[in-house]
């Protein structure tokens, strides 16, 4: 077991990780960044107080003013919480996540929930609990939203959508379908 402080720098296969302090514990099986902790990988980076990771089942966990970025800056998720899996290519954010998605055209795409799951491969978000979304003059709510890449969202659970001060459409699914 091992402790480190002072601009700790780590470098793990294709992963580096920094930090104001680390802890290494299993003969470095498990170790944990704290304060200014960031994680680099080729698939995102993680910045919050606090990451740990096992570097055997590539599970890890982020906690406090967490955010999770994609390559490009596409994609950032903010939250106070997260739990994340290299291996099978997913994160959850389960403590105030939001989302904010840069599109190509409409603005930045604003997202909050309960909770959201990411699917790396899949390219898909689910967001569960009290779903608001928000793009310029576009308001969304549902119980339930699944976002599939760029391309399509299906809302579930008493969804509304509101487009400017006159339009609004409910239904049991609303389903979108984006240009």
């Amino acid at each position: 077991d091992s402790d480190f402080f002072g601009d700790v720098r780590f470098v793990d296969g294709d992963m580096i990780g920094t930090g104001d302090k680390a802890t290494s514990r299993q003969g470095g099986k498990i170790f944990r960044l704290i304060g200014k902790a960031l994680l680099v990988t080729p698939d995102y980076s993680i910045r919050a107080d606090t990451i740990s990771r096992d570097t055997d089942t590539g599970l890890g966990e982020a906690m406090g003013n967490v955010s999770l970025v994609e390559p490009g800056a596409r994609n950032l998720v903010t939250g106070e919480h997260a739990v994340f899996d290299r291996k099978a290519g997913t994160a959850l954010v389960d403590s105030m996540p939001a989302l904010t998605s840069r599109e190509d055209s409409g603005g930045p795409l604003t997202s909050r929930s309960g909770w959201m799951r990411f699917y790396q491969d899949e390219d898909k978000v689910v967001m569960v609990d009290s779903v608001r979304i928000h793009q310029e003059n576009t308001h969304a709510q549902a119980d339930t939203a699944v976002a599939y890449g760029q391309e399509r969202m299906v809302l579930t659970g008493e969804p509304e959508v509101r487009i400017g001060e006159t339009n609004r459409l409910v239904g049991s699914k609303i389903e979108f379908t984006y240009e």
